[in-house]
């Protein structure tokens, strides 16, 4: 290799949002294009929908180096995967859904059950199901090929339901997945890595690196707890069901403090808010909700990392 050639680091390729929407779709076109998306962005599914109202659906999708994660909102209506999609189009991956309004009804060979909002259903995509949606649905999806997961398929149950006992994973993964679809990570591979974790946990019962996962349990948690001014390490521990001494492992693995994450956290939300604020709301009202206790405290320290007061940032948006 020549010793004076310069090396340029090829950029890695930036995860982009792909939305679809039927509204703007003529009715009699409108579950073809749907099947149509849905087979592109996610697993191939037959889909039969009442007669009237007309239907509605809406999907915002993300691909990530392996996985596939999506949104979806639509109106009632059922979905089928049969035998003879299965044997065409095999899709060699698990579809994991994760319900956040509208119960759904499961049914796979000789099983059937009620998917409620909080839970998580996971199906091997390449056997047969049928799923229905009475009252239409509000749901996130993710694809993942079996190789990503590194699990033997082939001798576990499913379809899986995850109720109560996986609920923290299955929380802070569902928030994970939400994050990502409303602004796209900028290191896809990592928020990957953090879902498959995340994943193989709730499937298997363990992970090889229990440290790492018990750090993406408590980051999730306090994200949804930020603006909560009482906010503690034993809280955050006993929410993820760890010890404090061993939250604080956790914390250490990750590089850092438990009390600089949730700093560093709010003051990220505190700028976030800041660039989208009204020139007459008040650095006050801006850092009580994003968690601070005096708002003297909140100047000092955000201009001390992004070098400059937060009403410069405000007054500039």
């Amino acid at each position: 290799m020549n010793p004076d050639a310069t090396s340029t680091a090829v950029p890695r390729p930036a995860a982009t949002l792909v939305s679809f929407a039927t509204e703007h779709v003529p009715e009699s076109a409108r579950v073809a294009m749907w099947e149509e998306h849905n087979t592109a962005s996610l697993v191939g599914l037959t889909c039969q929908v009442p007669q009237r109202p007309a239907f509605r659906a809406r999907e915002v999708n993300l691909a990530l180096p392996r996985l596939q994660l999506a949104s979806v909102t639509a109106s009632p209506h059922a979905v089928k995967r049969n035998r003879r999609q299965v044997a065409d189009t095999p899709a060699g991956s698990l579809a994991v859904y994760f319900a956040v309004t509208g119960e759904a009804l499961l049914s796979s060979g000789d099983r059937a059950c009620t998917v409620r909002p909080g839970q998580v259903l996971i199906v091997d995509a390449d056997r047969p199901f049928v799923r229905s949606f009475a009252h239409g649905l509000r749901e996130l999806a993710v694809t993942v090929p079996y190789e990503a997961i590194d699990l033997d398929t082939g001798s576990r149950g499913f379809p899986q339901v995850v109720g109560p006992g996986g609920a923290v994973v299955a929380r802070a993964l569902a928030a994970l997945v939400q994050r990502s679809l409303r602004q796209p990570p900028p290191d896809p591979e990592h928020v990957e890595h953090e879902v498959l974790m995340m994943l193989t946990f709730i499937i298997s019962g363990s992970v090889s690196n229990p440290l790492a996962l018990q750090f993406l349990l408590a980051a999730e948690l306090v994200r949804r707890r930020l603006a909560d001014q009482s906010l503690s390490a034993a809280q955050v521990a006993a929410g993820v069901g760890v010890s404090e001494r061993q939250l604080s492992r956790a914390f250490a693995h990750h590089g850092e403090s438990y009390a600089h994450f949730v700093l560093r956290e709010r003051l990220e939300l505190a700028r976030t808010r800041l660039t989208a604020a009204a020139p007459d709301t008040s650095i006050a009202e801006i850092s009580r909700c994003c968690g601070f206790t005096a708002a003297a405290h909140f100047t000092r320290v955000f201009s001390a990392l992004y070098g400059c007061p937060p009403r410069d940032v405000r007054d500039r948006s």
